[in-house]
């Protein structure tokens, strides 16, 4: 019986065999989907990570493999971690999550090191006792130069540069040159390391397997920081409107000890549970938003907005802008509007919106020259569902850049 490593993401999957990459490609190009098409047919995308898993593991004889040790991007959400999870049953009589990070700590004796993990469209720099940060690889910018600033005092950083994302070997290769000259230790792994780090197996089998969440052991993750949580998903963008997820165990999770994620929309971070679903709005009533829902009750949900304000445009202009855009609405609908209320220990405006199956109760607040509107869905009369989940959204939610 033996342990095997396989690396998932974030551009390839890699393990002691090879896999078709049209296959590979599919599975990793449409894993938030249901369906992908391989040779213009349509092919569930849980059966085609079952196709790739098997051929990478090359054995359907699960007691030939004791612990099967699955190494995930840091940022990965939970529920892409499941789908991949899932599709590996019968590959091995156990399975280990490990998140990239958490694998590099310990090969690198990560207690005094900073990560710095490169991926398609943001850097994220995880210092070994602070909160982690995501910095965006926008056009044009000096990408290297702003790891530098997170990288801050560190004395040793790791810079994980995976060969499958799109610049991500001369943008590792920047950043050294520019921590180095000031004395800084950097190390830039082999790019086979997820895979050849068989020295971690026995480490991993005495561990046992990691729970199926991905959520790594509470200290490992008290190290990441009390706001730090899990980047997931799509894209990080510049000033564009699209969704990223964060992908970093929560030490401080909303409500019932749930883990929770971080989502980036446009220029602002809100952390949300990690189970949920995201969904983004663009059309019917309202404004463009992102909208989280339960998975156990489709009317329990958080709705998010975001606006750019002119600059040194004050609290109290806000909230009468948005007054004189409810007193446009037709009468029945908004309730209990307070221009100076306090939510989460935030000053803020809050107001409550009323359809026939749900009411949404709605705080708004200005931080710098954005505006940022969280509303808390419930049945009427189920606002106490919302209520820690709804204070850990507000609380946690800031510009990110």
């Amino acid at each position: 019986m033996t342990g095997l490593l396989v690396e998932i993401g974030p551009g390839a999957v890699r393990g002691p065999n090879d896999a078709r990459e049209e296959w590979v490609s599919a599975a990793i190009e449409c894993i938030d989907d249901t369906i992908a098409l391989i040779d213009d047919s349509p092919v569930p995308v849980a059966q085609v990570w079952r196709t790739v898993l098997h051929e990478v593991v090359g054995s359907s004889d699960p007691s030939a493999v004791m612990v099967l040790v699955m190494v995930f991007p840091t940022w990965w959400p939970l529920r892409r971690i499941d789908l991949v999870t899932e599709a590996a049953r019968g590959l091995a009589t156990d399975i280990a999550v490990r998140r990239r990070t958490a694998l590099l700590r310990r090969r690198f004796d990560g207690r005094a090191v900073t990560f710095a993990e490169i991926a398609d469209d943001f850097v994220i720099v995880s210092p070994p006792d602070t909160a982690a940060v995501v910095v965006p690889r926008c056009d044009g910018s000096d990408v290297a130069l702003a790891v530098v600033r997170e990288v801050g005092s560190a004395t040793a950083v790791v810079v994980d540069a995976p060969p499958r994302v799109a610049g991500a070997v001369p943008l590792g290769a920047a950043i050294a040159a520019r921590l180095r000259p000031d004395g800084v230790v950097v190390i830039i792994p082999d790019p086979d390391w997820a895979v050849d780090a068989t020295e971690l197996l026995p480490a991993v089998a005495r561990d046992g397997p990691a729970p199926l969440d991905g959520v790594e052991k509470p200290q490992e993750s008290r190290r990441l920081g009390r706001r730090t949580a899990m980047v997931a998903g799509a894209l990080l963008f510049c000033l564009a409107v699209e969704i990223a997820v964060a992908a970093f165990p929560a030490v401080d999770p909303p409500a019932e000890h749930l883990p929770s994620v971080l989502v980036v929309e446009g220029r602002l971070g809100v952390e949300v549970p990690a189970q949920w679903l995201v969904r983004r709005i663009t059309s019917g009533p309202g404004s463009p938003r992102l909208q989280i829902i339960s998975p156990s009750a489709d009317n329990l949900a958080i709705h998010i907005t975001q606006s750019r304000l002119a600059p040194y445009q004050t609290e109290k202009a806000a909230a009468d802008s948005l007054s004189n855009a409810m007193n446009e609405q037709p009468d029945g609908v908004f309730f209990d509007f307070d221009p100076a209320a306090v939510a989460a220990g935030r000053p803020a405006v809050t107001y409550r919106e009323v359809r026939a199956d749900r009411q949404i109760l709605w705080t708004v607040f200005v931080q710098g020259t954005l505006r940022i509107a969280i509303g808390c869905q419930s049945a009427p009369g189920r606002e106490s569902a919302m209520r820690s989940v709804c204070d850990h959204a507000v609380r946690s939610a800031h510009p990110v850049f």
